[in-house]
């Protein structure tokens, strides 16, 4: 019996690259998108969380009940909203979170059963920040709540892909978000950049989100 150690596999390119994590290139990929945007994804971009943030304040304003006083806060909405949106498109989570705050339990929502489940403890009364213990999830809460902040940064396949390859699989995208270290590193790509070009972080997400889906995404996952 031979006692010559077997060679491990050779890690493929890629994911060799990926675990190196070279910052000036993540930072290189993410301002080339932006730079690749069109005038219309700019614009849109720049706005998305600012008109996501209005909505949830009408929302809530439209709850104040005038015989009890009582009202769902902006807060308790984004936090809903945050809860309600893996794996669906946006309008579909605008039209789940109203259900929930109208605690619909009969309704038929998009998403999974533990995050409906979320949804109903913050319109019950619980803390998002507590509740949403994902980090997508706590950072689109906290981007919906305050747009201009300079610190949360979404980062879904599509802002991932733009990072790292935009040729990236799923099964890629899952591996990467299942590592802190990964998730970390790209947040503060995205925070690098979007100080460069001095924008907020969420702004410069959105913009290559649009970019990178209307270039790179198939037609039916273009609205998620």
């Amino acid at each position: 019996m031979s006692t010559t150690p077997k060679k491990k596999p050779a890690k493929s390119r890629r994911k060799a690259w990926v675990d190196t994590l070279c910052f000036d290139a993540l930072c290189s990929n993410v301002a080339r998108a932006y730079d690749s945007a069109t005038a219309d994804e700019r614009v849109s971009g720049s706005f998305w969380y600012t008109n996501a943030h209005d909505w949830i304040c009408r929302l809530s304003d439209d709850s104040f009940n005038w015989e009890t006083g009582e009202i769902t806060t902006a807060e308790q909405v984004a936090g809903m909203v945050a809860a309600l949106s893996p794996g669906v498109r946006w309008s579909t989570n605008q039209t789940d979170a109203e259900r929930a705050m109208q605690r619909d339990r009969g309704h038929r929502y998009s998403t999974y059963g533990k995050q409906v489940a979320k949804a109903f403890e913050i319109v019950d009364g619980a803390d998002p920040r507590v509740v949403l213990r994902g980090p997508k999830e706590r950072a689109f809460f906290e981007c919906l709540l305050n747009p201009a902040n300079r610190e949360w940064v979404v980062l879904d396949r599509h802002a991932l892909r733009v990072a790292i390859d935009w040729r990236a699989t799923i099964d890629d995208v899952n591996r990467w978000t299942s590592r802190a270290r990964v998730v970390e590193t790209i947040s503060r790509v995205y925070t690098y950049v979007a100080r460069q070009l001095q924008i907020s972080p969420c702004e410069l997400q959105a913009i290559t989100w649009l970019w990178f889906r209307n270039n790179h995404v198939e037609t039916r996952y273009r609205d998620q």
